[in-house]
């Protein structure tokens, strides 16, 4: 019995050895081969390599022109950066007005106010400028001696003084006449009477030859109490010197005013001999 099963069981090796060599034959003619798992783990791994690297360089070649839109934009910020900080401290001193004129500005270019605000002050430090929490009083003293200046300039006996709006205020509130041009005058000859406002501004240099004399809110009450009040309103426009006693003087009717910079080329047109005082034109209406 044992005998027999021996031998079965050698012919049933035989038989599977003979179907072995059969099916490994075909196999190989018909172009496929039997490969070890390590050899396909490594082509894998290889295929997977192969795959990461072309995907990097996809991504930079997406990033070049990322990162060269960034630096233009950055470029573009920086410009504007130093635009509106050289607008600030043009006349020496960062005014209440003019922090407001940059916030504007820093709103409508989506730029950082408060870092323009401390390059702005920084830059005033290194030029050797007091900050303005040391300069309210002078800067307030600069635009009175240049409304003194003005209002000097007009012949007393011509020339009547009806109201020299202050700017005293506590905790936001302030008389109404603050918001008002700074002079009204009141002028008669040969019994006719004129009456018209003035409003006085100093800088102690040009910016991109020109000045930005007010921020639009500003501008817009000008031409509203211009309005209501039915009179001229004239901007008065020191530059240079001192505020005392200005190289430079301007007088600008407002209704030749556009916008709230005044170009070397308009400060020009309605120059005014600073040695000489103030003469009002009843036919034209122009302050001379």
């Amino acid at each position: 019995m044992n005998k027999m099963t021996g031998i079965i069981l050698m012919v049933i090796g035989a038989i599977l050895l003979i179907i072995g060599v059969v099916v490994f034959n075909t196999s190989k003619e018909n172009g496929t081969e039997f490969v070890s798992t390590p050899t396909l783990v490594k082509n894998e791994v290889s295929q997977v390599t192969d795959t990461v690297v072309v995907e990097k360089e996809v991504v930079r070649e997406v990033e070049k022109p990322i990162a060269k839109e960034e630096a233009k934009v950055k470029s573009t910020i920086d410009t504007d950066l130093n635009n509106v900080i050289a607008m600030a401290i043009a006349d020496g001193v960062i005014t209440k007005n003019e922090r407001e004129a940059i916030r504007k500005i820093a709103n409508e270019k989506s730029l950082d106010y408060d870092m323009i605000i401390k390059g702005a002050e920084e830059k005033l430090k290194n030029d050797g400028i007091k900050a303005e929490t040391e300069v309210i009083d002078e800067d307030k003293k600069k635009g009175n001696d240049f409304e003194k200046y003005v209002v000097e300039k007009f012949n007393k006996k011509y020339f009547k003084l009806k109201e020299w709006a202050g700017d005293k205020y506590v905790n936001g509130t302030y008389a109404e006449t603050t918001l008002h041009p700074d002079l009204v005058l009141e002028f008669k000859l040969k019994g006719e009477t004129r009456t018209f406002a003035v409003e006085c501004k100093w800088r102690k240099n040009l910016y991109n030859n020109g000045v930005e004399f007010a921020n639009s809110d500003q501008l817009a009450r000008y031409r509203k109490f211009a309005k209501q009040q039915n009179i001229a309103v004239f901007i008065a426009v020191g530059v240079g010197g001192e505020a005392s006693n200005p190289k430079y003087v301007a007088i600008i009717p407002l209704s030749e005013i556009d916008n709230t910079f005044l170009s070397l080329e308009m400060l020009k047109k309605y120059n005014h001999n600073s040695e000489k005082g103030f003469y009002y034109d009843m036919e034209s209406g122009k302050l001379e």
